[in-house]
This record gives structure tokens, C-alpha cells and sequence, in this order.
């Protein structure tokens, strides 16, 4: 049986090949690099921690991560995220971040360690515990 451009079985085919063929041209596009968009820099996660959405402030915390101690410049921010923000996810994950920071978040040690103490959510401040810990190994 051929197809038809009348047949319902013609257009669900070639919907099909459609989806196909985007799906691949946006893969292809996102693996070379096209589509227009330049990839975040650690000043870009710093601004997105200041989000009013806790995912933005959540998927920002998890991108300085990535940075390591390249992210040191947003220290400032992501030490005021720690001691102000309302979601405890958001709070671990900038906890995380600085922790890999190392040697370069040691200026805030002091603030660190007030803050294990002050926290109220237990995970939260085994977090910055673990991130003292860090710091003060790679500080040596």
C-alpha cells in the first residue's frame, strides 16, 4: 500500500521524520557549539544567586561548584547566599561550592565557623562544616 497525502498513515510518518530530523539538527547544533548561546561564566552564577527562584539560585550554587577555585570572585556573593537565603537546598549547595574553593575561601574561615554554629537546619551546617574542613586542608 503507498502512501497517500490523503491517509492519516502519511502525515503520522512524516511527522515522525520531522521530529526525527529536529531533534538531530538541535543535537548536531548543541554539540558544535550553534544556537546562539554563550556559556555561563562564574559572574553570571553569581548574579543568578540573587534570583528571587530558588532553582535559579539552586542551578546558580551548582554552577560555581563547577568552577572551582576559579569561581573566588564570587565569594562575596556566595557567602551572603549562605547566611541569608531562605531554601536550604540553595544554602548546601553554595556550602558545596565554597568548600571547592580551597585555599582561596580561607579570608572567610572566621565567617565559616560562626556559621556552623548558628545554622538551624542540621544538614545545612554539616555542609559548612565539611567546607571548613576543605578549606583548611587545602590551606595547608
Amino acid at each position: 500500500m503507498a502512501f497517500s497525502p490523503s491517509s492519516p498513515t502519511f502525515w503520522n510518518h512524516h511527522r515522525f521524520v520531522w521530529v526525527v530530523v529536529c531533534f538531530v539538527v538541535c543535537g548536531l547544533n548543541s554539540l558544535a557549539g550553534c544556537g546562539g548561546s554563550k556559556p555561563m561564566s562564574a559572574e553570571d552564577y553569581a548574579k543568578d544567586l540573587q534570583s528571587e527562584d530558588p532553582e535559579v539560585r539552586l542551578a546558580a550554587a551548582k554552577g560555581l561548584a563547577t568552577f572551582g577555585p576559579g569561581a573566588a570572585d564570587a565569594l562575596p556573593n556566595m557567602l551572603a547566599t549562605l547566611k541569608t537565603d531562605s531554601d536550604p537546598k540553595v544554602r548546601m549547595a553554595v556550602a558545596e561550592a565554597i568548600a571547592l574553593l580551597g585555599a582561596s575561601a580561607a579570608d572567610i574561615l572566621p565567617d565559616l565557623e560562626t556559621l556552623q554554629y548558628t545554622e538551624k537546619n542540621r544538614d545545612v551546617a554539616s555542609h559548612i562544616i565539611r567546607a571548613i574542613q576543605m578549606i583548611k586542608e587545602d590551606s595547608r
